[in-house]
């Protein structure tokens, strides 16, 4: 992270984003509430949550170490639907004083961020699929759509990264960006 932190421009903010799926699990004994599937765990559900807290924190210290603001987007994903949205909770707790940091804490699948010409959309991936994410965009967002130039969703969920532009939204890109555990 200190790597690809040091590669970035350097601008007067940036925005973070936890895409989902970050403890893999909402359980210790890693079974998916939906489905019932089984996921891979370190098996020590203490410590798996302890160091995905104190990643977070770091990721976040690390980017105000570098940026004036840091804005923290939360989108809690569909295998820590519960886990997933403490992080937003934790975030916004640790930095209530830090007039630098503001928390989008994951309360709605799709979380939105706005600067200058610029409209980001953010989500997990498993609500809506990916060639409707620039149409929720232009309805949720409708006005700061008609005001921005650049438009771009970036979403989780999948364990492999991939680059989509959609021929019938022109004016908005997809991305999906691997998540940290590997396919189980």
């Amino acid at each position: 992270f200190k790597r690809l932190l040091s590669a970035m421009p350097d601008t007067e903010e940036c925005v973070l984003v936890n895409t989902g799926d970050a403890f893999h699990a909402d359980n210790a004994a890693g079974v998916s509430t939906r489905s019932g599937h089984s996921f891979d765990l370190d098996g020590r559900h203490g410590k798996w949550i302890d160091v995905g807290y104190m990643l977070m924190r770091m990721f976040t210290d690390l980017c105000l170490k570098k940026y004036k603001r840091v804005e923290f987007v939360n989108v809690p994903g569909n295998h820590d639907d519960v886990l997933g949205r403490t992080i937003g909770s934790l975030i916004e707790h640790v930095y209530s004083n830090n007039p630098r940091v503001t928390v989008q804490k994951g309360n709605n699948p799709f979380q939105y961020v706005h600067k200058e010409n610029v409209l980001l959309g953010f989500a997990h991936g498993h609500t809506c699929k990916l060639p409707s994410l620039p149409g929720k965009m232009a309805d949720d967002m409708y006005k700061l759509w008609g005001n921005s130039t650049y438009r771009h969703w970036i979403t989780g969920h999948v364990h492999h990264k991939s680059w989509i532009q959609f021929k019938e939204h022109p004016g908005c890109k997809v991305e999906t960006v691997g998540i940290i555990p590997p396919k189980d």
